[in-house]
């Protein structure tokens, strides 16, 4: 893989230098005809040597790009390149697989362990005693606490008839009417 990713730099090297040539030559041909320009009406030398100047410029700018772009690409590790080119080699398709599996396996038994099974069962029931004997303990410490703090026997109120699961609701309980209570004061007196 070092000699796919050394030649992956060369050519981006190579690409670099042929682009930079492309970007500066229309500057240097510009600059070649105005000095040409210059020679031929033998005009004077401060012009020429401002061409000269500009052309030595762009020279060591060209240069100085190339000397940078070289030292970027050859210390740079291109990790996603390498990636890539990973999938040219057996060996690390080998090796994505067993990380597959590996990262995979604990999906796989989540889902093939039944929930009739004797693990699942038994952590039911060990959740229903667990929350059944909290609920216990909660409600011994709340009449305890109304007993100490304010000397009163309170006891926790259930609306429904399996606390602390609350699947099931008490029935209303059942009002009697006016007329009956006007009927039972006046048979049993005040």
């Amino acid at each position: 893989m070092d000699k796919d990713l050394a030649g992956y730099k060369t050519n981006l090297y190579q690409g670099f230098l042929k682009h930079t040539h492309q970007l500066y030559q229309k500057d240097l041909v510009k600059l070649n005809q105005e000095k040409l320009w210059y020679e031929q009406l033998k005009s004077s030398g401060e012009e020429l040597k401002k061409i000269h100047e500009q052309i030595g410029e762009i020279y060591t700018t060209m240069e100085h790009d190339k000397n940078d772009a070289q030292v970027k690409i050859s210390n740079a590790d291109f990790f996603l390149k390498r990636i890539e080119l990973a999938g040219k080699y057996p060996s690390s398709w080998g090796t994505c697989l067993i990380v597959i599996v590996i990262f995979s396996a604990p999906v796989y038994l989540i889902y093939s362990i039944s929930d009739n099974s004797k693990y699942y069962t038994e952590k039911r029931n060990h959740d229903h005693d667990l929350v059944f004997n909290k609920y216990k303990e909660f409600k011994k410490l709340y009449t305890l606490h109304f007993k100490e703090r304010y000397n009163k026997d309170v006891e926790f109120t259930e609306l429904y008839e399996d606390p602390p699961f609350n699947k099931i609701k008490k029935a209303a309980p059942m009002y009697l009417k006016t007329a009956d209570l006007t009927d039972k004061v006046i048979k049993n007196g005040l």
